[in-house]
């Protein structure tokens, strides 16, 4: 996992596991990660599915940093290869919700990345970048 603070900044690395789950009869992907972020334990736990009703993928990222819950949905490409997610996260430092994007990239069926945009004024720019390996 990478993660950037803010545009211009180096960014930090850390290495995490996620394991990942199919939930409540199959219709909801359940992603429990862990690492480490700013020298801190870091979890985060997402939600994702495809709504059927909305015709639209859903998901939310939840994590031990604060309370904010990050709700996004959007659409996956004609390869079918890109989900590319938009929504929104309450930011307590700034004391508003952001803006965010989020872009899955599925390279085959053991690997695939995510990278998060946030939206700082407004300029977007790259926070997290995390690359998925399924373990052997």
């Amino acid at each position: 996992m990478k993660v950037w603070m803010q545009p211009d900044a180096p960014a930090s690395e850390a290495k995490w596991t996620a394991h990942g789950e199919m939930i409540l009869g199959g219709r909801y992907l359940r992603m429990s990660q862990h690492g480490e972020m700013m020298s801190m334990p870091y979890d985060v736990v997402t939600i994702g599915a495809y709504d059927n009703h909305l015709k639209t993928f859903i998901s939310i990222w939840i994590d031990n940093l604060g309370t904010a819950v990050y709700q996004g949905t959007g659409v996956l490409d004609d390869t079918k290869q890109v989900l590319t997610q938009s929504g929104e996260m309450y930011d307590a430092m700034m004391g508003h919700n952001m803006d965010m994007r989020t872009v899955t990239t599925y390279i085959n069926e053991n690997r695939f990345t995510v990278v998060m945009y946030h939206a700082m004024g407004n300029q977007e720019f790259k926070s997290m970048e995390m690359v998925y390996s399924r373990k052997k």
